[in-house]
């Protein structure tokens, strides 16, 4: 029901940073890290310090999980 809610309010306003939080909380739980990835890809393209550095650490794991050792570790540094 989560993510189903969270795609709605991304359909009105893809922008919304509470929305991609939320959607990427969601593909956390889970564990679609390929989303989890494009969420706080989009969060951190607009607000590096979104949730004081939450978003940033699931986007790290996010990288890690799809076996992208080196854009984990680029990210991370």
């Amino acid at each position: 029901q989560a993510k189903s809610a969270y795609d709605q309010a991304l359909q009105k306003d893809p922008q919304a940073l509470p929305a991609l939080w939320g959607a990427a909380q969601v593909a956390v739980q889970q564990k679609r890290h390929a989303d989890v990835k494009e969420f706080c890809g989009r969060i951190l393209a607009v607000d590096p310090q979104y949730k004081f550095g939450d978003v940033s650490l699931a986007y790290g794991r996010a990288l890690q999980d799809l076996q992208d050792a080196a854009g984990a570790r680029q990210h991370f540094e």
